[in-house]
């Protein structure tokens, strides 16, 4: 497995890192990482896809691996910029990806930005591979105590995440900006017509 070139992205006041592998010519696989892990962690994932025949990039998420800055306080990104990052990713290497099969790999956190992203409709690429994705909607689990289990540990990172303003990454995903560690929805703007 020949080394890795890291290539940037700036995305506003933060930059991503891209760690594009030794292209052989064959579909590219758009590789997503889980929250909080860097993209030099999939180094040998990257080599068996290359194996396997594909061309291989893997992102490092905002605030993660190579990307910058650090997650803060100020950090004000959430999974929909995440799946927007992904967009800009696609974009910026069009001249790579023109006329190959696109495949997004996304692992975990990596693969909710993924649906994301697939969902606003614009994408162009050919398919999504998901690994360990779970979903945080406590209602999508059977049984109460699953239910009561997934509700528990969402409330308690929301919880942690308000109060300290960052996920700080105690034993899971690493430090992680607040919109990131736990989605928040947002608020629909009223309407100003009356009826």
């Amino acid at each position: 497995m020949g080394d890795y070139a890291i290539e940037y992205l700036d995305r506003g006041t933060d930059r991503l890192a891209v760690h594009v592998y030794p292209d052989g010519g064959g579909p590219v696989a758009l590789v997503l990482p889980a929250m909080g892990v860097p993209a030099r962690y999939y180094r040998p994932f990257a080599g068996h896809l290359r194996d396997a025949g594909l061309a291989v990039l893997v992102a490092d998420l905002r605030g993660t691996g190579d990307s910058s800055p650090p997650p803060s306080r100020r950090s004000r990104y959430g999974l929909a910029e995440l799946a927007a990052d992904i967009g800009a990713i696609l974009d910026a290497q069009r001249d790579r990806l023109a006329g190959r099969t696109v495949l997004l790999v996304g692992h975990s956190l990596g693969g909710q930005a993924a649906l994301l992203h697939l969902g606003t409709g614009r994408s162009t690429v050919d398919g999504v591979v998901l690994v360990a994705v779970g979903i945080p909607y406590f209602r999508a689990y059977p049984g109460w105590r699953r239910r009561a289990w997934a509700l528990q540990v969402t409330q308690t990172l929301a919880g942690i995440t308000t109060l300290l303003g960052v996920w700080p990454g105690w034993r899971f995903g690493g430090r992680q900006a607040r919109g990131s560690a736990i989605p928040r929805p947002r608020r629909a703007r009223r309407s100003t017509t009356s009826g």
